[in-house]
């Protein structure tokens, strides 16, 4: 594969980048093959180890969605990364995409849970305005509890979740780089 083949092939996998970020993706690898011939090397040889422009626009994408996510972790740019991240290879379903989705889903019911605890108390005052006999102070005292409980929990959730973002960040970035070939033996 030629130099222009190449980094056609590699601004062509790389359309969904902003344009910006391709010219500069394009730029540095101008560069590297710049230097590689001057050092005497055949544009075939830097092509072939640079590996194919379709797995090297997917580590460069997962790369980029990870920093965009590391900049703000809004719940786009967290499914990006984590999508660019599977698309890596096939394992990645199982490394990323399952324990992702187990998370979600863990704290998505932490989250409903504790809100649903801090709401208690409307809860028992509505059904004593409904069924105005049945309204005990006990269970009012019971309920405030359970909202205090709530309430605690949202401010640990809370937390725990701005953490869990951290986490992601240095995990995905972990398993780009064992894509790379970049940590081979931990």
């Amino acid at each position: 594969m030629t130099r222009k083949q190449f980094l056609e092939e590699l601004k062509k996998q790389l359309k969904k980048l902003p344009k910006q970020d391709q010219e500069e993706i394009i730029r540095d690898y101008e560069e590297y093959f710049h230097i590689a011939l001057a050092e005497g090397k055949q544009e075939h040889e830097v092509a072939q180890s640079l590996g194919t422009p379709k797995q090297l626009a997917k580590e460069l994408k997962a790369t980029y969605y990870i920093e965009e996510m590391q900049k703000s972790a809004s719940f786009i740019n967290i499914t990006r990364a984590i999508w660019a991240a599977v698309g890596l290879g096939f394992l990645n379903i199982i490394f990323i995409l399952g324990p992702f989705i187990a998370i979600v889903a863990t704290f998505a019911s932490l989250w409903v849970t504790a809100s649903i605890f801090v709401l208690t108390p409307i809860l028992v005052l509505i059904n004593a305005a409904i069924q105005l006999n049945s309204f005990i102070w006990f269970e009012f005292f019971v309920a405030l509890t359970i909202s205090g409980v709530g309430i605690l929990l949202l401010i640990g959730l809370y937390y725990i979740t701005a953490l869990l973002k951290k986490w992601s960040i240095q995990y995905l970035k972990l398993n780009v780089s064992i894509v790379k070939g970049e940590i081979v033996n931990a």
